[in-house]
């Protein structure tokens, strides 16, 4: 089985990695076959067996859309976030002989995808199902019936800052204004937009009482992926991190899942 150590230790955080899977994969913005994160930075107050008590550290995740770069390496080529690796801590073959690797000085994750016989194994199960329940009399809703999300993005300023939103499941969002508020749509986004700025960490959208129609404050829940980049266009992090190392963001890209 074929699988990717990293030994993140040493990850410098250039999202090289996530740049050529992008484009290898030909994934939308916000989507991600191998995810960077950010850990820390902090230092621990609780004591622990360590050479240093602070901790800062990028980890790559593997998504689950990484399929290995199957049309790369079934000619022999690395996987594109390999080759791409400006820290060369990244390593691609066997598991077994991967995990010959990891040497306990240092950190290191080993992923592999889902196999294609597990991938197989779990549709025909699906189908199994499906088929069972329609023999039982339920009738089936086909994923072509499903309604489509639609997406939407938009750029504006905020000041002297550049903001970039990106709307997935903008029907919803639609549906409850329609359904609790006086305002519409663009005023909507303004108050979303001031919402997220002032609490990255938002999980849901207010619309206040002064804009509902019964005069009640109601919310709509979402997922929020905020990422902010300097002048020069380095990605500064979420959580606002950045504050603490006095870096100004003059680029706020900001993906909305309702």
């Amino acid at each position: 089985m074929k699988g990717i150590l990293i030994n993140y230790e040493y990850c410098t955080g250039c999202h090289s990695c996530e740049v050529a899977c992008r484009n290898e994969r030909g994934l939308a913005a916000g989507e991600y076959g191998i995810k960077l994160t950010e850990v820390g930075p902090y230092e621990y107050t609780t004591p622990i067996d360590a050479d240093t008590p602070y901790e800062w550290v990028y980890n790559p995740t593997i998504t689950k859309a990484c399929d290995l770069c199957e049309a790369r390496t079934a000619l022999g080529k690395m996987p594109s976030c390999v080759q791409a690796c400006q820290a060369w801590c990244m390593y691609y073959g066997e598991v077994e002989d991967l995990a010959k690797k990891m040497d306990g000085k240092t950190r290191w994750a080993l992923y592999t995808p889902i196999s294609d016989d597990a991938r197989a194994a779990m549709t025909a199960e699906r189908e199994a199902m499906t088929a069972g329940t329609a023999e039982a009399g339920t009738v089936q809703v086909g994923a072509g019936a499903k309604a489509e999300s639609r997406t939407e993005s938009y750029g504006t300023w905020v000041g002297d800052m550049e903001l970039n939103i990106v709307l997935r499941g903008a029907e919803k969002l639609e549906a409850f204004l329609a359904e609790f508020a006086t305002i519409d749509l663009e005023a909507a986004k303004k108050d979303i937009e001031e919402q997220i700025i002032a609490d990255e960490k938002a999980t849901a959208y207010v619309l206040a009482a002064d804009k509902a129609k019964d005069g009640a404050a109601h919310e709509l829940g979402f997922m929020a992926i905020v990422m902010n980049y300097d002048a020069q266009g380095t990605q500064l992090g979420g959580g606002k991190a950045y504050l603490d190392k006095g870096q100004e963001v003059a680029r706020k890209d900001i993906t909305l899942m309702f």
